[in-house]
């Protein structure tokens, strides 16, 4: 699971105007929280992974019905990934990384609003 969230990490902090923080420090929620801004687009434990969709809902909430043990979409947008010893695709969570911070950075400051470099 490290590897999982370890792969997380990186790929949102290659964003332009990232800052990576502590959410809910000292609680059973503690978590590394990505912001754009003042905007945060990913939250990442050892276990699960939370991040913000809008155009990929369906398709989040068509795999949370098919695999709810993995995925469960939420409120207002926010999705919640199980990283277990068979985590989803790392395709489908850089997409989705992508689509969170693009979406989130839209309310941030516009010196965020760069994607990274695909090198």
């Amino acid at each position: 699971m490290r590897d999982n969230v370890g792969a997380l990490r990186k790929i949102a902090a290659k964003y332009p105007g990232v800052e990576e923080t502590i959410a809910c420090k000292g609680t059973a929620v503690e978590s590394s929280a990505f912001k754009a801004g003042k905007k945060t687009f990913l939250f990442v434990r050892a276990a699960d992974a939370r991040l913000k969709l809008e155009k990929s809902l369906p398709e989040a909430a068509s795999l949370a019905k098919k695999e709810p043990g993995r995925y469960e979409a939420g409120a207002m947008g926010w999705i919640k990934v199980q990283l277990g010893p068979e985590p989803p695709p790392l395709d489908l969570l850089k997409r989705w990384i992508d689509e969170s911070y693009r979406l989130m950075a839209a309310a941030a400051p516009a010196k965020n609003k760069k994607a990274p470099n695909k090198s």
